[in-house]
């Protein structure tokens, strides 16, 4: 990443506040993030985090809204999430190739998912226009690589829906080869990695394709339930990436921003192993990185035929 980038995203803390359908609905205030207690192990974490989230009031309707000009198309709330649990998912898969490996997975993944989804809703093809760059967090003093996984998620999905549209549609392979080229040339922490292996290209790869069979049709619950399935070695980080998701979808919260700050606060100063705290961090980057590109959208008509 670029310093100007870097200092512009670190700085720009961009928050988003979920619309009630009704006008009566009570919007919460986040507490205090010394209330936050530390925990043990991934699951008892998660259930921290449940009973943190408890203090909120949900909206479940899906409040379907036309995002574009005519012919209108809409995203509920369960596309939002279905696609930020992928997002997720292609993350947790791309690991074995560090930071850049989260980045490709996930950004592939929600390439695929969100291509699939605008696909089975009409036969128009757009372009994605606009983004919110998310906040760059710290895991400490210094700002490091895997620190600007969320920016470089969305970044890389932009640029390369940006370049085809129908870029979702090619072999599995192939999108994450294309992803990894255009990464080296965006990042200079990934080019200093220097890149994905072959290996791990055909890794991420073989794993997306799981992704991209998993029905949209299924309820938030089932599909994560099937994403765990296949790698039951991820199910306790799609857990706690789901609890999140979901309530930073679905809740009335007063600030999406300020949510996420406590819930990285609550990994950060929990005493799960590192590497699982590592795993979870990320995961809450890609997450909240793919909810704000999914409700700020906007889109250009251009014809596929």
């Amino acid at each position: 990443m670029t310093t100007t980038k870097l200092l512009f995203a670190g700085v720009a803390l961009f928050s988003l506040t979920l619309a009630s359908c009704s006008q009566d609905t009570e919007v919460t205030a986040e507490p205090d993030r010394s209330e936050i207690r530390s925990s043990q192990g991934v699951r008892n974490l998660t259930r921290q985090l449940k009973e943190y989230d408890s203090q909120f009031t949900y909206n479940n309707a899906e409040n379907l809204q036309p995002v574009t000009r005519l012919p209108k198309i809409t995203y509920s709330k369960g596309d939002i999430v279905k696609i930020a649990i992928s997002d997720v998912k292609g993350g947790l898969r791309g690991v074995g190739g560090g930071a850049g490996g989260v980045i490709v997975g996930a950004a592939t993944s929600s390439l695929i998912k969100f291509g699939t989804i605008t696909v089975k809703k009409l036969l128009w093809g757009y372009i994605k226009d606009k983004y919110l760059t998310p906040k760059v967090y710290r895991s400490n003093s210094l700002c490091q690589y895997a620190d600007s996984i969320g920016y470089y998620h969305n970044d890389l999905e932009y640029a390369m829906y940006d370049a085809d549209r129908s870029s979702s549609d090619k072999p599995s392979i192939q999108l994450v080869a294309d992803a990894n080229a255009r990464l080296l040339t965006m990042s200079t922490g990934f080019n200093k990695d220097g890149g994905l292996t072959a290996a791990q290209i055909l890794s991420i790869s073989n794993e997306l394709d799981v992704i991209r069979n998993t029905d949209e049709n299924l309820s938030f619950t089932e599909y994560c339930n099937k994403l765990k399935k296949h790698n039951p070695e991820d199910s306790e980080y799609i857990d706690y990436c789901a609890e999140y998701i979901y309530t930073a979808v679905y809740a009335n919260l007063s600030n999406l921003a300020e949510y996420t700050d406590n819930v990285i606060y609550q990994i950060q100063h929990s005493n799960v192993d590192v590497q699982d705290k590592q795993t979870l961090y990320s995961g809450i980057q890609i997450a909240y990185a793919s909810i704000l590109y999914s409700q700020n959208m906007n889109f250009k008509n251009i014809s596929n035929r």
